[in-house]
């Protein structure tokens, strides 16, 4: 008797899945892609001075807080911001045209943005205010600027703009993340400043090396002291780094990620443990296509140097893969996200590795026994495709949740064209 194939193929895959069932196999993460229609939209291409979280943004609506996703139009002349409220149905870009004190920010491309908060209580400032602190970049002329802004959210202005003779070198395309002073030598931990923290980057002669950390410290606020050389009022860089046993570890990268590690599992308050990262990926010194690098590296502040450096430890973290290694890239999209051990994650996307564009998606979920865990994440409807340097941001109220399902926006990049579309991903675990 003669068996039709696609019986034969039928019950093999029943076996299969049985098997799979048997075996107790996880179920491999997923996303399903949409793409997003707006009005308003920034400046196409790659897009790196975003908050790749929604941070907290009284402007938008008075308490409950409410939060958004910002992008800086790279290309404005008039300091033009664009956000999307992580909240209810308004999945558009919304376009705010701020006004300026010492003037807008200078048109460049590869300039970082972060958000200069701590808590839903202050966030990080006494009163109302909240800040966006944007630094570096490419100007179309083809000169780098060390160029700082800060954006008063409350007050929808420029506030401060300069390129100070202390700090690092013009660059663009540095990693960067927001920082954090928080501080567990008093009675109780308090936030003393929040800023900037930035690495590497590529400049005029190539790779830039050097770790800073911008200080926003406008305000004299009783009781503080002086923990990380940044006395309150003071608005300005401090040298950090890495000590010499790091050197080698961290190299000089372009193209990398600061995330921040956090353990707080709520919507709006992203408080970093004692002043710690997670370096990630891009290509260290040399350029060639077997330096493009994963090598997850937990960085830790310790101690003030002689000359007021702030120094850092750093632990190479092992790394597990579920059921795929991801390439060594750089240039890639990254956002946080939540994990089983209450610590923060990441979810990265895409950039470019030694074959080229890539257009995979990972979590990356880190634990106590510091194993970074990568897990493959399946990719339907819709699908962005291969790009580098897209703006990748969390989106919802649950970015930090352990086990929800999360969503997230990917706007822009490179594909060989600048692109210019906006595409929503619901993740699941």
């Amino acid at each position: 008797m003669k068996c039709k194939r696609g019986t034969i193929i039928g019950v093999f895959a029943i076996l299969i899945a049985s098997l799979l069932i048997a075996m107790n196999v996880a179920a491999i993460p997923a996303t399903t892609w949409s793409t997003l229609n707006s009005t308003k939209k920034p400046q196409s291409g790659e897009t790196t001075a975003n908050t790749r979280f929604p941070v907290p943004d009284r402007a938008i609506a008075n308490p409950p807080f409410l939060t958004a996703n910002y992008i800086w139009d790279e290309a404005s002349t008039n300091g033009r911001l664009l956000y999307m409220p992580a909240f209810g149905t308004q999945s558009k870009w919304t376009e705010i045209l701020p006004s300026q004190t010492y003037g807008y920010p200078t048109p460049r491309e590869g300039a970082c943005l972060v958000w200069s908060g701590a808590n839903p209580g202050d966030f990080g400032m006494p009163g109302v205010d909240q800040n966006l602190i944007l630094f570096g970049g490419k100007l179309s002329n083809g000169q780098y600027t060390n160029e700082v802004n800060i954006y008063n959210m409350w007050t929808r202005n420029w506030e401060y703009k300069q390129s100070l003779p202390y700090g690092p070198t013009p660059r663009a395309w540095s990693a960067c993340a927001r920082y954090q002073s928080y501080m567990v030598d008093q009675p109780w931990p308090t936030y003393e400043f929040n800023g900037m923290i930035i690495d590497g980057g590529w400049g005029p002669n190539g790779y830039e090396s050097g770790m800073w950390i911008f200080c926003d410290h406008p305000y004299d606020n009783p009781g503080e002291s002086d923990r990380d050389g940044c006395p309150a009022p003071f608005r300005g860089w401090r040298l950090a780094g890495p000590i010499i046993a790091c050197d080698p570890i961290l190299g000089i990268r372009s193209g990398h990620a600061f995330v921040e590690l956090n353990h707080w599992t709520g919507a709006f308050e992203h408080n970093t443990q004692y002043d710690e990262l997670i370096v990630f990926g891009g290509i260290k010194q040399g350029g060639q296509s077997n330096d493009y690098v994963r090598e997850p590296t937990h960085l830790k502040f310790v101690e003030i140097l002689t000359g007021g450096v702030l120094a850092f430890d750093c632990v190479t973290w092992g790394e597990s893969f579920e059921p795929y290694t991801p390439w060594p890239r750089q240039a890639f999209g990254v956002a946080i996200k939540g994990s089983p051990s209450g610590a923060s994650g990441m979810v990265i996307y895409g950039g470019s590795g030694p074959n080229g564009l890539l257009n995979d998606a990972y979590y990356a979920e880190w634990d106590s026994a510091l194993v970074v865990h990568y897990k493959w994440i399946t990719q339907s409807g819709t699908l962005p495709g291969n790009r580098r340097l897209p703006a990748f941001m969390c989106a919802g109220l649950n970015c930090l949740d352990t086990d929800a399902t999360w969503r997230y926006i990917l706007y822009g990049g490179w594909n060989g064209v600048n692109k210019q579309d906006t595409f929503k991903g619901n993740f699941v675990p």
